[in-house]
């Protein structure tokens, strides 16, 4: 199947900080903001919802986002949940797109809920796939940053490796979608510009910020 390559985006603020997000599809679709898991970057994209003659026929515009200290966004540890929602909107406005729907995967379900209540009038639907885990409010930054910067590591520097760490504890059906070379190959690019920026600026903050909801 063929996939529709994303384009990469950085939208420079006024303040001077950086989000990066891309976009695949159909330009002149309905745009669906996807909201990446944790962690994930704005090439977070489901086998099949990159097919550009789907994506054609459905009539959707995807956008992918980085949250902050993901990808190619600045990190920003003092923000809220609702603080990171508002990205979602900050790029729409850029696009000039007055409404819009949102996808969110795992940990990124809080951050489209939260864009629901910030932007009612904007959002047209908004669809969560996995939901959200338990987080660990107990772990210090200092234990999370032993932990999730080693994977970060193995990630970058061996990405081989470092994936088949990241995937030991799934479930066996995950594990046997994940034999698949295309889907492989997806994780492994999503994955790798996750932690483009190591694990300190984002999936380390994504952690604490989530575990205070």
């Amino acid at each position: 199947m063929a996939r529709a390559p994303p384009e990469d985006h950085r939208l420079q603020l006024d303040n001077g900080r950086t989000i990066g997000y891309a976009t695949w599809g159909d330009p002149e679709g309905t745009p669906v903001f996807n909201a990446h898991g944790m962690p994930g970057s704005r090439r977070d994209r489901f086998p099949g919802l990159d097919d550009p003659q789907w994506c054609r026929k459905q009539r959707l515009r995807f956008i992918g986002i980085d949250r902050p200290g993901y990808g190619y966004s600045d990190p920003w540890p003092e923000a809220s949940l609702l603080e990171c929602a508002e990205d979602f909107v900050r790029v729409a406005d850029h696009l000039g797109l007055e409404s819009f729907a949102a996808l969110g995967v795992s940990g990124g379900a809080p951050y489209v809920l939260a864009l629901g209540a910030l932007v009612p009038e904007r959002v047209r639907l908004v669809v969560i796939v996995s939901g959200m885990f338990e987080v660990d409010a107990e772990e210090t930054r200092d234990e999370l940053a032993a932990e999730l910067g080693e994977e970060a590591r193995a990630l970058r520097e061996d990405p081989g490796a470092g994936l088949a760490d990241f995937f030991a504890g799934l479930a066996e059906v995950d594990q046997r979608m994940l034999e698949r070379p295309d889907v492989r190959a997806l994780f492994s690019e999503m994955l790798q510009e996750a932690v483009r920026q190591d694990a300190t600026g984002c999936w380390i903050d994504d952690n604490l910020r989530l575990a205070r909801l």
